[in-house]
């Protein structure tokens, strides 16, 4: 092999998150360990593998289909990311209106007892806001605390900015800094590791086939407990996230004017007002809306404005 091969290869694996091999490990260690307590391998007897060649190459050979399951697991994460976010849920449908009225029903209560807080405390107001800031408007609601998280901050440039952000987000991506790239490319990462390890403890209980009948419960107590932590850490990491989206919004949206040679607005007022109408120089770009009352504005242009101010 060259050195050219040999530099290529060590920079594919330095770009390779150390982080995807976490749980697979922990699906071989709690497997192991479950088949030991269990008495269907005994310690001696890895002791005896590991001197037998042959059998020492076929434990190599399901160690390497495990990492061919996390390969395969890392390529429907996104579909599986959407399916907890609530989309495609068509076998699920009466579910997905029951958790959709049930989550209105909670943003209505929140939304009540923030404008009655007289009688709570200042940390109690403090936690409903919180909440409330992770919500979406009550007819964009989705089934799924994941969903709901993400949709807020998905609908937040358009209300706040009258920017579509789904729509923006790739052009906005273009004007951003490396180290914002960085950021929100890291945050993004996590809650795609969240996904894969709650589909390896899905995975869990298969482990209940090879165990003795009174140890087969376990497998399944462990990955309900292992999926718990892991939606809970999603949720967590789809906070970080939509925290983050928010923001690049806040900072870098008049690039985004800039990029696209378009009038910025001259005033916070004036940015709501459009944010409230759909008025957005912006929002007309994206969405194909011409209006001939808008001009480009080129950097000749911006040149020669600045230079006056």
């Amino acid at each position: 092999m060259s050195n050219t091969e040999n530099s290529g290869l060590d920079n594919l694996l330095g770009k390779l998150n150390p982080k995807i091999l976490y749980s697979p490990t922990m699906f071989v260690a709690g497997g192991l360990t479950l088949l030991i307590l269990s008495g269907v391998v005994r310690a001696e007897s890895l002791d005896t593998l590991a001197k037998n060649y042959a059998e020492f190459s076929s434990i190599g050979l399901v160690l390497l289909s495990i990492l061919v399951a996390q390969l395969i697991i890392s390529l429907v994460s996104l579909p599986v990311l959407k399916l907890l976010e609530g989309y495609n849920w068509h076998l699920l449908s009466y579910v997905h209106r029951v958790l959709c009225e049930r989550n209105r029903r909670k943003l209505e209560s929140i939304v009540s007892k923030l404008q009655h807080h007289e009688q709570l405390t200042d940390t109690r107001v403090a936690e409903l806001q919180l909440e409330l800031q992770f919500m979406p408007r009550s007819v964009r609601v989705l089934p799924t605390s994941v969903g709901n998280i993400l949709r807020s901050g998905e609908d937040y440039p358009f209300e706040r900015f009258g920017i579509p952000g789904i729509r923006a987000w790739p052009h906005l991506w273009l004007c951003l800094p490396t180290h914002a790239r960085i950021a929100i490319g890291a945050r993004y990462e996590e809650i795609n590791l969240c996904v894969q390890s709650l589909i390896w403890s899905v995975l869990f209980p298969c482990w209940s086939f090879v165990l003795p009948s009174y140890w087969k419960l376990m497998p399944i107590a462990i990955a309900i407990t292992w999926a718990h932590l892991n939606y809970r850490k999603l949720k967590d990491s789809a906070k970080s996230y939509t925290s983050l989206f928010r923001s690049l919004f806040d900072l870098y949206r008049f690039n985004l004017y800039d990029k696209l040679h378009l009038p910025k607005p001259n005033s916070p007022l004036e940015e709501l007002l459009a944010a409230t109408k759909s008025t957005s120089t912006v929002c007309q770009f994206l969405t194909s809306i011409p209006n001939k009352e808008v001009l480009f504005i080129h950097s000749d242009q911006m040149k020669e404005g600045e230079s006056e101010h």
